[in-house]
């Protein structure tokens, strides 16, 4: 498979190749955008669930400064809501929450009537069974 993308996002070159590598920032923002290109929401959320807490900086200034509004307001339940993260950059971007939409967290799947009050967003995904 092969993906393209107008926008490049961030990357480092690999010495002596002709090789570009998404920073881990760009990685998290990138499976918030495509999750069926990484396994499904679900994985994603795994994901996040496990390696967040390492990563945070490098997620929230990647989703900060590069993340459209959606992708602040499914980062920003993700990582508070979900994950139980406090911090001053995931609080500010609630500001892009907006009531009376249709917005998802999953993209691709069909509304749910569960909901995020603070980040006015559908909660449609299968939980797995623990």
């Amino acid at each position: 498979n092969r993906f393209t993308s107008k926008h490049l996002g961030a990357y480092k070159n690999i010495s002596g190749k002709s090789l570009r590598v998404s920073t881990v920032g760009r990685t998290f923002l990138d499976c918030l955008r495509t999750p069926q290109l990484c396994g499904g929401l679900n994985h994603v959320l795994e994901v996040f669930e496990e390696h967040a807490n390492t990563y945070l900086r490098l997620i929230t200034d990647e989703v900060d400064l590069h993340g459209a509004p959606i992708d602040k307001v499914r980062a920003g339940y993700i990582l508070q809501e979900r994950l139980g993260i406090e911090n001053k950059v995931i609080e500010g971007w609630v500001q892009f929450a907006q009531r009376g939409g249709s917005r998802k967290l999953d993209a691709t799947a069909e509304y749910a009537h569960k909901w995020s009050d603070k980040w006015c967003l559908s909660l449609n995904i299968y939980e797995r069974a623990a």
